[in-house]
């Protein structure tokens, strides 16, 4: 009886019983955690990249802006879409940018593919659209008056959507400025609008 008292007795942590299943618990988390990573470095990520070239102005035609997609990740890029939009916006303003998902209703161009391979681009071109209609916006001459007197800049800005391998939602924003006079303008918004998504799970 005395043995049996002195074995129930004992503190919990000199139980071997705890030993393997804090073993087994640690075991288990380092394993979901490489696993995890593997899949984040493993998985697609889209980079927008605007054209080298400035932008060409005429009166009376769309402003267009080139902006090529690639997937710089290590696996295809699946169900992509992306919308592109450019605007003329005063030095003081930042760009209207839209928010993800978000429900804004206004007009872009885009450029969609069902599947985008590692290391391919896809060529996409942002013009200036009407909201209404998603018609040709033909630059007036009173908007590209004010780009060469510095009292506007110009802004291009995307949004991507794709899924991996795991159906797993991603998206890439961006978006970039154009001014053709020295000067400051109000494209901090702009700059911090430049990200992509952190999705493993959903």
């Amino acid at each position: 009886m005395s043995n049996k008292k002195a074995e129930f007795s004992k503190p919990w942590f000199r139980n071997p019983d705890w030993y393997m299943i804090l073993l087994t618990l640690v075991t288990a988390w380092i394993f979901y955690s490489q696993y995890w990573a593997m899949r984040l470095d493993t998985r697609p990520w889209i980079q927008v990249k605007p054209s080298d070239q400035n932008p060409v102005l005429q009166v009376g035609k769309p402003i267009a802006m080139p902006l090529q997609f690639v997937n710089v990740g290590k696996t295809p890029a699946k169900r992509f879409l992306a919308y592109m939009f450019v605007e003329v916006v005063d030095t003081d303003k930042p760009p209207h940018l839209p928010e993800l998902e978000g429900t804004e209703i206004r007009s872009w161009t885009r450029v969609t593919s069902g599947i985008v391979f590692p290391s391919v681009s896809l060529e996409g071109l942002a013009k200036s659209v009407k909201a209404t209609s998603g018609t040709d916006l033909p630059l007036t001459d009173a908007e590209y008056q004010r780009l060469m007197r510095g009292e506007a800049y110009l802004a291009v800005y995307a949004v991507a959507y794709y899924r991996d391998a795991f159906n797993t939602k991603h998206w890439t924003t961006f978006c970039g400025w154009h001014s053709f006079t020295a000067g400051n303008v109000s494209a901090g918004p702009c700059t911090a609008y430049n990200n992509v998504d952190d999705n493993i799970l959903w």
